[in-house]
Protein backbone atom coordinates (compact mmCIF):
# COMPACT_ATOMS: atom_id res chain seq x y z
CA UNK A 1 0.00 0.00 0.00
CA UNK A 2 1.28 3.12 -1.36
CA UNK A 3 0.66 6.93 -0.18
CA UNK A 4 2.47 8.71 -2.77
CA UNK A 5 0.09 11.85 -2.77
CA UNK A 6 -0.16 12.31 0.89
CA UNK A 7 1.61 15.66 0.55
CA UNK A 8 -1.32 16.28 -2.10
CA UNK A 9 -4.00 15.54 0.35
CA UNK A 10 -1.96 17.43 3.16
CA UNK A 11 -2.42 20.58 0.99
CA UNK A 12 -5.69 19.90 0.33
CA UNK A 13 -6.66 19.18 3.73
CA UNK A 14 -5.20 22.62 5.08
CA UNK A 15 -6.90 24.09 2.32
CA UNK A 16 -10.17 22.60 3.67
CA UNK A 17 -9.35 23.92 7.08
CA UNK A 18 -8.74 27.57 5.89
CA UNK A 19 -11.94 29.29 6.52
CA UNK A 20 -11.83 32.67 4.94
CA UNK A 21 -15.31 32.89 4.88
CA UNK A 22 -14.41 36.88 5.78
CA UNK A 23 -13.70 37.48 2.33
CA UNK A 24 -16.84 37.22 0.19
CA UNK A 25 -15.89 40.99 -1.22
CA UNK A 26 -19.14 41.15 -3.18
CA UNK A 27 -21.15 41.16 -0.56
CA UNK A 28 -18.64 43.87 0.65
CA UNK A 29 -18.14 41.69 3.93
CA UNK A 30 -14.72 40.99 5.29
CA UNK A 31 -13.72 39.07 8.26
CA UNK A 32 -10.83 37.92 9.69
CA UNK A 33 -9.98 33.93 9.78
CA UNK A 34 -10.50 32.69 13.14
CA UNK A 35 -9.58 29.04 14.26
CA UNK A 36 -11.53 25.76 14.17
CA UNK A 37 -12.73 25.61 18.34
CA UNK A 38 -15.43 23.48 18.51
CA UNK A 39 -17.70 23.85 21.71
CA UNK A 40 -17.10 22.19 24.80
CA UNK A 41 -18.91 21.86 28.03
CA UNK A 42 -17.40 22.63 30.89
CA UNK A 43 -15.01 25.89 31.68
CA UNK A 44 -13.06 26.70 33.77
CA UNK A 45 -11.64 30.27 33.40
CA UNK A 46 -12.82 33.04 30.73
CA UNK A 47 -10.98 35.66 29.30
CA UNK A 48 -11.56 38.66 27.09
CA UNK A 49 -10.68 37.95 23.21
CA UNK A 50 -7.30 39.54 22.52
CA UNK A 51 -4.10 38.19 20.21
CA UNK A 52 -1.40 36.65 22.37
CA UNK A 53 2.29 37.67 21.22
CA UNK A 54 4.77 35.30 20.39
CA UNK A 55 6.80 33.85 23.53
CA UNK A 56 10.07 34.12 23.87
CA UNK A 57 13.09 31.93 25.44
CA UNK A 58 15.27 33.32 28.10
CA UNK A 59 18.46 31.21 28.88
CA UNK A 60 21.46 32.50 31.35
CA UNK A 61 23.97 31.77 29.30
CA UNK A 62 25.65 33.63 26.28
CA UNK A 63 26.42 30.06 24.62
CA UNK A 64 22.68 28.57 25.45
CA UNK A 65 21.48 31.93 24.18
CA UNK A 66 23.23 31.63 20.75
CA UNK A 67 22.30 27.67 20.73
CA UNK A 68 18.30 29.04 21.66
CA UNK A 69 18.21 31.50 18.98
CA UNK A 70 19.55 29.37 16.26
CA UNK A 71 17.16 26.76 17.15
CA UNK A 72 14.25 28.90 17.13
CA UNK A 73 15.19 30.17 13.87
CA UNK A 74 14.97 26.67 12.25
CA UNK A 75 12.09 26.18 14.13
CA UNK A 76 10.48 29.02 12.46
CA UNK A 77 11.32 28.69 9.36
CA UNK A 78 9.89 26.50 6.38
CA UNK A 79 11.99 23.93 7.76
CA UNK A 80 9.91 24.12 11.11
CA UNK A 81 6.85 23.80 9.34
CA UNK A 82 7.75 21.18 7.52
CA UNK A 83 8.85 18.66 9.86
CA UNK A 84 5.48 19.32 11.97
CA UNK A 85 3.61 17.96 8.61
CA UNK A 86 5.95 15.04 8.12
CA UNK A 87 5.23 13.91 11.85
CA UNK A 88 1.42 14.21 10.52
CA UNK A 89 2.14 11.99 7.86
CA UNK A 90 4.71 9.91 9.88
CA UNK A 91 1.72 8.81 12.22
CA UNK A 92 -0.26 8.10 9.21
CA UNK A 93 2.10 5.68 7.71
CA UNK A 94 2.65 4.48 11.53
CA UNK A 95 -1.02 3.25 11.46
CA UNK A 96 -0.82 1.46 8.06
CA UNK A 97 2.21 -0.23 9.68
CA UNK A 98 0.82 -1.77 12.89
CA UNK A 99 -1.90 -2.98 11.05
CA UNK A 100 -0.01 -5.06 8.72
CA UNK A 101 2.79 -5.56 11.05
CA UNK A 102 -0.47 -6.87 13.20
CA UNK A 103 -1.64 -9.86 10.70
CA UNK A 104 1.19 -10.94 10.15
CA UNK A 105 3.16 -8.84 7.07
CA UNK A 106 6.06 -7.57 6.81
CA UNK A 107 5.92 -4.60 5.07
CA UNK A 108 8.87 -4.06 2.09
CA UNK A 109 9.74 -0.68 3.06
CA UNK A 110 8.58 2.42 5.45
CA UNK A 111 9.62 5.67 3.93
CA UNK A 112 9.35 9.20 4.97
CA UNK A 113 9.38 11.41 1.99
CA UNK A 114 10.19 10.19 -1.52
CA UNK A 115 13.47 9.48 -4.45
CA UNK A 116 17.06 8.97 -3.64
CA UNK A 117 17.92 7.34 0.09
CA UNK A 118 19.49 9.53 2.24
CA UNK A 119 19.24 7.17 5.76
CA UNK A 120 18.06 4.11 6.51
CA UNK A 121 18.13 1.23 8.83
CA UNK A 122 16.56 -2.08 9.43
CA UNK A 123 14.95 -3.40 12.47
CA UNK A 124 11.57 -5.99 13.13
CA UNK A 125 12.99 -7.26 9.94
CA UNK A 126 11.44 -4.48 8.11
CA UNK A 127 13.28 -1.55 6.63
CA UNK A 128 12.74 2.49 7.32
CA UNK A 129 14.37 4.81 5.38
CA UNK A 130 14.34 8.96 4.78
CA UNK A 131 14.12 9.82 1.16
CA UNK A 132 15.92 13.10 -0.16
CA UNK A 133 11.94 14.50 -1.68
CA UNK A 134 10.39 15.08 2.27
CA UNK A 135 6.93 15.75 0.74
CA UNK A 136 4.78 12.27 2.23
CA UNK A 137 5.43 8.84 2.33
CA UNK A 138 4.57 5.29 1.99
CA UNK A 139 4.15 2.06 3.45
CA UNK A 140 4.86 -0.61 0.90
CA UNK A 141 3.24 -4.09 1.28
CA UNK A 142 3.34 -6.35 -1.20
CA UNK A 143 0.32 -7.45 -3.15
CA UNK A 144 0.74 -11.46 -2.78
CA UNK A 145 0.68 -10.81 0.65
CA UNK A 146 -2.19 -7.96 0.86
CA UNK A 147 -4.49 -9.93 -1.60
CA UNK A 148 -4.86 -13.43 0.43
CA UNK A 149 -6.24 -11.82 3.77
CA UNK A 150 -9.87 -12.10 4.72
CA UNK A 151 -11.78 -8.66 3.65
CA UNK A 152 -11.76 -7.93 7.22
CA UNK A 153 -7.50 -7.54 7.74
CA UNK A 154 -7.58 -5.60 4.79
CA UNK A 155 -10.09 -3.02 5.76
CA UNK A 156 -8.00 -2.74 8.91
CA UNK A 157 -4.95 -1.64 6.81
CA UNK A 158 -6.32 0.28 4.93
CA UNK A 159 -8.06 2.29 6.99
CA UNK A 160 -5.70 2.48 10.32
CA UNK A 161 -3.83 5.43 9.16
CA UNK A 162 -7.28 7.60 8.92
CA UNK A 163 -7.71 5.98 12.53
CA UNK A 164 -4.19 7.21 13.82
CA UNK A 165 -4.50 10.86 12.33
CA UNK A 166 -7.56 10.96 14.78
CA UNK A 167 -6.62 9.61 17.55
CA UNK A 168 -3.17 12.28 17.37
CA UNK A 169 -5.62 14.91 17.22
CA UNK A 170 -7.80 13.49 19.99
CA UNK A 171 -4.31 13.10 22.16
CA UNK A 172 -3.47 16.69 21.56
CA UNK A 173 -6.85 18.12 22.43
CA UNK A 174 -6.74 15.51 25.52
CA UNK A 175 -2.87 16.54 26.48
CA UNK A 176 -4.13 20.65 26.26
CA UNK A 177 -7.29 20.04 28.72
CA UNK A 178 -5.36 18.42 30.96
CA UNK A 179 -2.34 20.71 30.76
CA UNK A 180 -2.69 23.87 33.06
CA UNK A 181 -3.23 25.88 30.20
CA UNK A 182 -6.08 24.52 28.84
CA UNK A 183 -8.19 24.42 25.72
CA UNK A 184 -9.09 27.22 24.48
CA UNK A 185 -12.57 28.21 22.40
CA UNK A 186 -14.20 31.61 21.10
CA UNK A 187 -17.49 32.18 23.09
CA UNK A 188 -19.56 34.56 20.29
CA UNK A 189 -22.23 36.90 21.23
CA UNK A 190 -25.63 37.25 19.57
CA UNK A 191 -25.09 39.73 16.23
CA UNK A 192 -22.43 41.00 13.96
CA UNK A 193 -19.93 43.20 14.62
CA UNK A 194 -19.43 45.97 12.53
CA UNK A 195 -15.41 46.25 11.37
CA UNK A 196 -15.36 48.99 8.96
CA UNK A 197 -17.35 50.94 6.33
CA UNK A 198 -16.41 50.04 2.83
CA UNK A 199 -16.73 54.03 1.99
CA UNK A 200 -18.22 57.64 2.34
CA UNK A 201 -20.40 56.22 -0.80
CA UNK A 202 -21.32 53.22 1.06
CA UNK A 203 -24.95 52.90 1.54
CA UNK A 204 -24.50 52.64 5.67
CA UNK A 205 -22.11 55.20 5.58
CA UNK A 206 -22.97 58.14 8.22
CA UNK A 207 -25.54 55.62 9.79
CA UNK A 208 -23.20 52.82 11.36
CA UNK A 209 -19.87 53.09 12.71
CA UNK A 210 -16.60 50.67 13.47
CA UNK A 211 -17.89 48.72 16.92
CA UNK A 212 -21.84 48.59 16.32
CA UNK A 213 -23.21 45.40 16.28
CA UNK A 214 -25.91 44.62 14.01
CA UNK A 215 -28.46 42.41 16.09
CA UNK A 216 -31.54 42.58 13.95
CA UNK A 217 -32.31 42.52 10.26
CA UNK A 218 -36.55 44.10 9.88
CA UNK A 219 -36.91 43.00 13.07
CA UNK A 220 -35.44 39.45 13.02
CA UNK A 221 -32.47 38.37 15.25
CA UNK A 222 -29.15 37.42 13.82
CA UNK A 223 -28.77 34.61 16.67
CA UNK A 224 -25.48 31.80 17.24
CA UNK A 225 -26.90 28.86 17.44
CA UNK A 226 -25.23 28.20 21.14
CA UNK A 227 -23.13 30.29 22.97
CA UNK A 228 -20.05 28.02 21.82
CA UNK A 229 -20.70 27.10 18.48
CA UNK A 230 -17.97 26.23 16.17
CA UNK A 231 -16.45 29.12 14.21
CA UNK A 232 -17.66 27.15 11.26
CA UNK A 233 -21.37 27.73 12.31
CA UNK A 234 -21.05 31.28 13.62
CA UNK A 235 -19.69 31.97 9.97
CA UNK A 236 -22.77 30.37 8.67
CA UNK A 237 -24.92 32.54 10.76
CA UNK A 238 -23.04 35.50 9.41
CA UNK A 239 -23.98 33.90 5.32
CA UNK A 240 -27.06 33.95 6.64
CA UNK A 241 -27.45 37.65 7.77
CA UNK A 242 -25.71 38.39 4.29
CA UNK A 243 -28.07 36.30 2.21
CA UNK A 244 -30.88 38.49 3.68
CA UNK A 245 -29.80 41.67 2.87
CA UNK A 246 -28.81 40.43 -0.43
CA UNK A 247 -32.38 39.49 -1.21
CA UNK A 248 -34.27 42.42 -0.50
CA UNK A 249 -35.44 44.32 -3.88
CA UNK A 250 -33.72 47.01 -5.34
CA UNK A 251 -34.76 50.67 -3.56
CA UNK A 252 -36.28 48.48 -0.61
CA UNK A 253 -35.12 50.04 2.90
CA UNK A 254 -33.67 47.52 5.68
CA UNK A 255 -34.76 48.12 9.43
CA UNK A 256 -31.67 47.29 11.16
CA UNK A 257 -31.28 47.15 15.30
CA UNK A 258 -28.09 48.53 16.57
CA UNK A 259 -26.03 48.17 19.64
CA UNK A 260 -23.56 50.90 20.11
CA UNK A 261 -20.62 51.04 22.23
CA UNK A 262 -21.24 51.36 25.64
CA UNK A 263 -25.21 51.65 25.18
CA UNK A 264 -27.31 49.22 26.85
CA UNK A 265 -30.55 50.16 24.36
CA UNK A 266 -30.65 49.39 20.67
CA UNK A 267 -31.19 51.83 18.33
CA UNK A 268 -33.35 51.17 14.83
CA UNK A 269 -31.41 52.26 11.40
CA UNK A 270 -33.13 52.35 8.04
CA UNK A 271 -30.64 51.38 5.82
CA UNK A 272 -31.12 50.66 1.35
CA UNK A 273 -28.64 48.59 0.49
CA UNK A 274 -27.11 49.49 -3.28
CA UNK A 275 -25.48 47.66 -6.17
CA UNK A 276 -22.30 48.19 -6.51
CA UNK A 277 -20.06 47.24 -9.89
CA UNK A 278 -17.64 45.09 -9.07
CA UNK A 279 -13.71 46.23 -10.37
CA UNK A 280 -13.47 42.50 -11.60
CA UNK A 281 -16.16 41.70 -13.41
CA UNK A 282 -17.62 44.90 -14.23
CA UNK A 283 -20.99 44.13 -13.17
CA UNK A 284 -23.59 45.30 -10.72
CA UNK A 285 -23.09 42.90 -8.02
CA UNK A 286 -25.99 42.05 -5.41
CA UNK A 287 -27.38 44.76 -2.92
CA UNK A 288 -24.81 45.53 -0.40
CA UNK A 289 -25.15 47.86 2.85
CA UNK A 290 -21.00 48.34 2.43
CA UNK A 291 -19.76 47.39 5.72
CA UNK A 292 -17.14 44.81 6.83
CA UNK A 293 -18.60 42.68 9.34
CA UNK A 294 -17.18 39.28 11.41
CA UNK A 295 -18.76 36.99 14.34
CA UNK A 296 -19.45 39.07 17.54
CA UNK A 297 -16.60 37.59 19.79
CA UNK A 298 -16.95 37.91 23.75
CA UNK A 299 -14.03 36.12 24.74
CA UNK A 300 -12.08 32.88 25.03
CA UNK A 301 -13.55 30.49 27.49
CA UNK A 302 -10.12 28.25 28.81
CA UNK A 303 -11.47 24.25 29.01
CA UNK A 304 -9.58 22.79 31.64
CA UNK A 305 -9.93 19.48 33.61
CA UNK A 306 -7.59 17.28 36.11
CA UNK A 307 -9.49 14.21 35.60
CA UNK A 308 -8.34 12.35 32.33
CA UNK A 309 -11.85 10.51 31.73
CA UNK A 310 -13.57 14.02 31.92
CA UNK A 311 -10.70 15.57 29.84
CA UNK A 312 -11.21 12.63 27.46
CA UNK A 313 -14.98 13.42 27.80
CA UNK A 314 -14.65 17.02 26.70
CA UNK A 315 -11.86 16.24 24.08
CA UNK A 316 -13.86 13.79 21.89
CA UNK A 317 -16.64 15.65 21.18
CA UNK A 318 -13.77 18.52 19.86
CA UNK A 319 -12.41 16.46 17.64
CA UNK A 320 -16.45 15.30 16.11
CA UNK A 321 -16.63 19.39 15.93
CA UNK A 322 -13.28 19.38 13.87
CA UNK A 323 -14.10 16.58 11.85
CA UNK A 324 -17.81 18.03 10.75
CA UNK A 325 -16.23 21.03 9.71
CA UNK A 326 -13.81 19.53 7.89
CA UNK A 327 -16.53 17.66 6.31
CA UNK A 328 -18.78 20.44 5.44
CA UNK A 329 -16.08 22.42 3.91
CA UNK A 330 -15.20 19.47 1.49
CA UNK A 331 -18.37 18.97 0.48
CA UNK A 332 -18.97 23.06 -0.08
CA UNK A 333 -15.63 23.18 -2.30
CA UNK A 334 -16.42 20.10 -4.11
CA UNK A 335 -19.88 21.97 -4.89
CA UNK A 336 -18.54 24.74 -5.92
CA UNK A 337 -16.11 23.18 -7.89
CA UNK A 338 -18.43 20.99 -10.17
CA UNK A 339 -20.89 24.07 -10.53
CA UNK A 340 -18.39 25.93 -11.78
CA UNK A 341 -18.17 28.45 -8.19
CA UNK A 342 -14.96 27.75 -7.19
CA UNK A 343 -13.13 30.04 -5.36
CA UNK A 344 -16.89 31.79 -4.74
CA UNK A 345 -17.51 30.52 -0.82
CA UNK A 346 -15.66 30.53 2.48
CA UNK A 347 -13.40 27.18 1.05
CA UNK A 348 -10.09 28.02 -0.32
CA UNK A 349 -7.52 25.62 -1.85
CA UNK A 350 -3.80 26.62 -2.11
CA UNK A 351 -0.66 24.42 -3.07
CA UNK A 352 1.77 22.99 -1.46
CA UNK A 353 4.32 26.26 -1.04
CA UNK A 354 0.65 28.12 0.43
CA UNK A 355 0.94 25.40 3.07
CA UNK A 356 4.16 25.13 3.81
CA UNK A 357 3.94 29.26 4.10
CA UNK A 358 0.89 28.61 6.43
CA UNK A 359 2.62 26.30 8.40
CA UNK A 360 5.67 28.35 9.10
CA UNK A 361 3.42 31.39 10.26
CA UNK A 362 2.34 29.15 13.14
CA UNK A 363 5.16 27.80 13.94
CA UNK A 364 6.69 30.99 14.14
CA UNK A 365 5.10 32.14 17.08
CA UNK A 366 6.72 29.84 19.17
CA UNK A 367 3.69 29.33 20.82
CA UNK A 368 3.74 25.46 20.73
CA UNK A 369 0.10 24.90 22.05
CA UNK A 370 -0.89 27.20 19.31
CA UNK A 371 1.63 24.76 16.83
CA UNK A 372 0.11 21.18 18.79
CA UNK A 373 -3.43 22.69 18.44
CA UNK A 374 -2.22 22.97 14.13
CA UNK A 375 -0.53 19.74 14.12
CA UNK A 376 -4.30 18.15 15.69
CA UNK A 377 -6.50 20.17 13.23
CA UNK A 378 -4.07 18.91 10.26
CA UNK A 379 -4.54 15.84 11.27
CA UNK A 380 -8.14 15.37 11.24
CA UNK A 381 -8.07 17.02 7.96
CA UNK A 382 -6.09 14.44 6.38
CA UNK A 383 -8.00 12.38 7.90
CA UNK A 384 -11.12 13.21 6.07
CA UNK A 385 -9.60 13.90 3.38
CA UNK A 386 -8.37 10.03 3.19
CA UNK A 387 -11.23 8.77 4.00
CA UNK A 388 -12.66 9.54 0.68
CA UNK A 389 -13.71 6.84 -2.00
CA UNK A 390 -11.12 8.29 -4.54
CA UNK A 391 -8.51 7.26 -5.74
CA UNK A 392 -5.66 6.57 -4.54
CA UNK A 393 -6.98 7.47 -1.27
CA UNK A 394 -7.43 4.76 1.64
CA UNK A 395 -11.25 5.00 1.33
CA UNK A 396 -11.27 4.14 -2.55
CA UNK A 397 -9.02 1.25 -1.02
CA UNK A 398 -11.59 0.43 1.49
CA UNK A 399 -14.38 0.53 -0.96
CA UNK A 400 -12.65 -1.82 -3.88
CA UNK A 401 -12.46 -4.48 -0.67
CA UNK A 402 -15.93 -3.88 0.57
CA UNK A 403 -16.67 -4.57 -2.90
CA UNK A 404 -15.45 -7.48 -3.53
CA UNK A 405 -16.37 -8.98 -0.30
CA UNK A 406 -20.37 -8.17 -1.04
CA UNK A 407 -19.82 -9.59 -4.45
CA UNK A 408 -17.81 -12.81 -3.62
CA UNK A 409 -20.94 -13.20 -0.96
CA UNK A 410 -23.47 -12.74 -3.95
CA UNK A 411 -22.13 -14.92 -5.84
CA UNK A 412 -21.33 -17.67 -3.68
Amino acid sequence: MKAALHFILLTAAISALEISAFSRLPTTVSRRPNELLPRAKQVSSWQPYSRSAPRCLQMKSTQSEKASSLLIKLASSPVGALIVLLFVVLFHESGHYLAARSVGIHPEEFSIGFGPKLLGFRVFGDDFNLRAVPFGGYVGIPAEQLLPLPWQKRVLISSAGVFFNFLLAFLIYLRQILNSGGLPQLVFDQGVLVTGIAGPDAAASGMLNEGDVIVKINGKPISMPSKSPTSGEAERAISRAIDKIQAIPEGQTLQLSIRRPNKSNPVDVSVTPKRVTSELTGKLGPPTIGVFIEPNVLGVELVKSDSVLEAAALALPYVFAVTKETAIGLLTFAGDFISGKAGTSEYRVSGPVGVIERASRVVATQDWDTVLKYAAAINVNLGVINFLPVPPLDGFQIVIVLAEALWSQITS
